[in-house]
């Protein structure tokens, strides 16, 4: 039921992007002109006439003006993580505080209502201790300072791990059963999650159809479960958009387990689901960071460069795996013409963008997330305009992606059926770069000049 959503949302981007011509031009605020009888004033001075002169009348008229109008400044939205999910995004604000905006149907967006929201809005009492936050298909998590996990949004796959044998969702946060301490990570697949704890275990909740909450069963679970195997020694997870989980070990090796069926655990073996964890075949040592997406699974190397495994695009297009070919992977492949080194990665539903060590950003895939470039598959690594330096960190999402910049402002782009860029205006696809504006945060970056009003076109 969940799944027909993104196949909806999913057709109705590539309409989009199929009947529309894209426009890469800046936002620009244009200040009205004032025409016409209220532009001027017209005087019409007496004439003195002489009893023996001709009569003459002399009309002097006043120059046009034409007022200035100073837009009214709208705050942008200023944040230090960003999770870009299926059809709504979340943010955690300088100040601890967790935003969210977009598609809400189920409550996801945590405002205690199911109103769609084309800006951020504050999640009910996290206004400040978010250290973290994690978006799934319908649902989100957050990570507490405390090292406590709440979520909120559909429970109809146990998403919410509060123990509730009621598949009703939450409007606002609850507590994950037995997680109120001790976790360091969390990661929202598109309907499972995943905590890593301060003692390098994993558990897991959720739907476990095809073993991706790693406990060697099928059966979904409303409780974290332990992951078999993994008790100690991991130092990041990454729940996959679609129903696989991988975890990169102390040691630099890579290990997954769940979902197989286009290859995305690595092990050379495709369309095997795996209730166990499993080892990625080439990657025992070396790997810096995890990037699981609907299908396919990218690594970070400790070299700057980055290799990818999977399915080879949401249309069979060989674009999702960035080596230029069109044949599924099951085990590792180099991305190709990234032309230097990368510091950080992201996957969504059917494209992978990575961050340059210079600030600027290179995406490659299914052009569902658009990225300027007319293509609607790119096999191999472009620049997205715009976006050339001054990025610092990176989130891709179903059908978009957001980066936040040096100075915590957040850019946004793709597909926008759902609000969910947060930009207060509902437009198909949007070109990079647009600011995420928060008209409600009027001191969320203290010492930043906000900018003033832009309609994205």
């Amino acid at each position: 039921m969940l799944k027909s959503k993104s196949r909806y949302h999913f057709a109705f981007v590539l309409f989009a992007l199929a009947l529309t011509v894209f426009s890469c031009a800046s936002p620009m605020a244009t200040a009205p002109v004032l025409t016409g009888t209220n532009a001027a004033t017209v005087n019409s001075p007496t004439s003195i006439v002489s009893p023996t002169a001709t009569p003459t009348a002399t009309i002097t008229s006043s120059p046009t003006v034409t007022p200035t109008i100073t837009p009214t400044p709208v705050p942008r939205l200023f944040a230090k993580v960003i999770s870009a999910g299926s059809s709504h995004t979340c943010a955690v604000t300088l100040s601890g505080g967790a935003k969210c905006w977009g598609h809400n149907d189920a409550g996801e967006l945590g405002d205690g209502t199911r109103i769609d929201r084309s800006t951020p809005v504050d999640v009910v009492g996290l206004t400040s201790g978010v250290a973290d936050i994690s978006t799934g298909e319908n649902f989100t998590c957050a990570l507490m300072t405390s090292g406590g996990v709440k979520c909120w949004g559909s429970n109809f796959y146990f998403t919410l791990g509060n123990g509730s044998p009621s598949h009703e969702a939450s409007l606002v946060p609850v507590d994950v059963k037995g997680l109120s301490s001790g976790v360091i990570s969390i990661s929202s697949g598109f309907i499972h999650a995943c905590a890593l704890l301060r003692t390098g275990g994993v558990k897991c909740w959720g739907e476990n159809g095809f073993g991706q909450l790693g406990n060697s069963l099928d059966l979904l679970s409303n409780v974290p479960v332990d992951v078999i195997g993994l008790s100690s020694g991991v130092i990041a997870i990454n729940a996959g958009h679609s129903d696989h989980t991988c975890a990169l070990m102390k040691t630099g090796g890579l290990k997954c387990w769940g979902d197989n069926r286009t290859g995305q655990l690595g092990n050379e073996i495709p369309y095997d689901p795996k209730y166990q964890l499993v080892d990625v075949k080439g990657l025992s040592s070396g790997v810096i960071a995890i990037a699981a997406g609907e299908e396919h699974t990218c690594a970070l190397m400790g070299t700057g460069g980055v290799k990818c495994w999977g399915r080879v695009g949401l249309l069979g297009d060989g674009s999702d795996l960035g080596n230029g070919t069109d044949i599924n992977r099951p085990t590792p492949v180099d991305v190709v013409d990234l032309n230097g080194p990368v510091s950080a990665i992201s996957a969504g539903g059917g494209s992978t963008c990575a961050l340059m060590q210079t600030g600027g950003v290179k995406c490659w895939g299914d052009n569902i997330a658009y990225t300027g470039h007319n293509d609607l598959f790119i096999y191999t690594p472009v620049d997205i305009v715009g976006l050339e330096s001054g990025v610092s960190a990176i989130s891709v999402g179903s059908f978009d992606a957001f980066v936040i910049m040096s100075d915590g402002g957040i850019k946004c782009w793709g597909a926008n059926a759902y609000d969910e860029l947060g930009i207060g205006s509902l437009e198909s696809i949007v070109p990079p770069p647009v600011d995420v504006i928060c008209p409600n945060c009027s001191s969320n970056a203290p010492g930043v000049t906000t900018e003033p009003t832009a309609t994205p076109g």
